[in-house]
Order: C-alpha cells, then structure tokens, then sequence
C-alpha cells in the first residue's frame, strides 16, 4: 500500500470530494437519486478529474520543484516516466468506463469533455496553463462539469443554464488566488501569474469583486429555491474566508487551500442533510 500512495497524492483528496459531492448534489436538487448517480460520482472524482490532475502534477512537476516540492514527483518518492504511465492508465478508464454508464451521445460527449479538457490545460503544444484567461476558463469549466453532467442525466433543473453559469463564475473568481502560492515557479518557467501580473491585493480584490457580481446572480436566478440557498451560501462562505485573511493578516499563500477545503467540506455536510431530509 505504501508502495501506491504517492501516485494517490498526485491527486487531492479535497478536490475529489468537492467534485463527488457536487455531482450527488445537483443530482439530489434535480429529484431523487438514481442508483448509477454513485457510480458515476465515484467514477468522475476518482478516474476523470483524478486524469486532470495527475497529468496536470506530471506536466508541472518542474515548477512543483520550486513551488511544492514535496509533492510525490519533486520529492522522489514516484519517477516522471511512472507518473505518466498512471496517468495515460486513468486517460484510457477516462474514455471506457461513460460507456459503461450511458448509450446517449450527449451525455458521453460531456463525460469525454473532462480529460480532453485536462489534456488541453497541460499538454503542448496549446497548454492553456500559459494563458491567464484560458487557465482559469478551463479550470473553471473541469470544476463545474460534474454539476453539467448530473443536470443533464436528470434533465428536472429548470433554467439550469443561469444555475450552471453562476456556479461557474464562482469557480472562475476564485481560481486566481491559487496563483498567490505559485509565483516563484511560475515565474521560474515563463507562466504568466496572476498575483505576479497584478499584485496580491489587486488578485484579492478581485476576486471579491467576483464573487459580489456571482452573488447577486444567485440572488436573482430563477430557479429551484434549493439551488439558489446551496450556491448563495458557498458565495458567503468564501467571501467571508477572503475577508478573513485579509482584516487578520493570514498567510495569504493559504487562502486558496483554506478556500477549497472550507468548500470541500461544506458539500459533504449539505450532501448529508439533504440526505437525511429526502428521506
């Protein structure tokens, strides 16, 4: 087991469970569970974004040297060329296993649409890493497609594209302050940053902005009371944190995990009461 566990670690256990949850939880907003949504939650989580980050780990693990270099690669503790190989393992159950899941091309299309997606942000010659707007575009939308494949199985979200929409732009205000912690090797290898390019403050800023605009989407869409209260509180949350670290000071460089495992972690206590409430 300990002989697996770093090709494990290329991936995070808290972005796997925002993804898990918040495809069970569009999913339950929709109507009642179907027995294939787990399989396809676990499936998504576990083999799709786990492709997306894997390859993404493998691609950078030149800039990891500099800005995490504990992470499995950098360290040692798995070689580049094992790194790929698992990878291209997790790209091939990428492709088979939606086959297993539907017979419908719409939504085998929107399963196919993760890895290609992550092929695209890390793999030349396009690497949309590079490119400020793209990197955060495409991260945004790997971030929101377990949402987009949930409400297109259950097809029951009414004005599910302003719902899908908002989430995104929630995504897409965030994702920026994950360029704080990243400077140096970004830097190191000609990655446009946004923290470098603006500044810490004018990224924070940002992203306040953002999410105030996102907010005031949630408040006025038009759909399921439900889907408005989940997205205007994770809105809330996350502006709160933001604001917390800058009136106290905190490491800044931690915000974005702080942000993503608040998140994390408020989708599976949701998750879980909106069990408990269905029943």
């Amino acid at each position: 087991m300990t002989r697996y566990l770093p090709f494990l670690q290329l991936y995070r256990l808290d972005v796997a469970l925002i993804t898990f949850s918040s495809y069970l939880i569009s999913a339950l907003l929709s109507g009642d569970l179907m027995p294939s949504d787990l399989s396809a939650a676990l499936a998504i989580s576990l083999i799709s974004i786990n492709f997306v980050y894997t390859f993404n780990a493998w691609a950078d693990w030149g800039i990891d040297t500099i800005n995490k270099s504990h992470r499995p690669i950098p360290s040692g503790q798995i070689s580049p060329a094992a790194a790929y190989k698992y990878a291209m393992g997790l790209l091939l159950l990428s492709v088979a296993y939606p086959l297993l899941l539907t017979q419908q091309w719409e939504q085998l299309a929107l399963f196919w649409l993760l890895p290609l997606l992550g092929w695209l942000y890390s793999a030349p010659p396009l690497r949309l890493k590079r490119f400020p707007v793209f990197a955060v575009t495409t991260t945004g939308l790997i971030l929101v497609m377990p949402t987009i494949i949930a409400l297109t199985i259950h097809e029951q979200c009414p004005d599910a594209i302003s719902y899908v929409v908002t989430l995104f732009l929630y995504c897409v205000s965030i994702i920026p302050l994950k360029d704080i912690e990243d400077q140096e090797g970004d830097r190191a290898y000609g990655i446009v940053n946004w923290s470098e390019r603006f500044g810490e403050q004018r990224t924070l800023w940002g992203s306040m902005v953002g999410l105030s605009l996102t907010l005031l989407m949630a408040l006025n869409m038009r759909v399921f009371i439900h889907f408005q209260i989940y997205l205007i509180f994770f809105i809330i949350s996350t502006m709160l944190t933001i604001s917390g670290f800058m009136l106290l000071g905190g490491n800044i460089r931690k915000l974005y995990r702080s942000i993503v495992r608040i998140v994390a972690a408020e989708g599976l206590i949701i998750f879980a009461l909106l069990s408990m409430f269905r029943q």
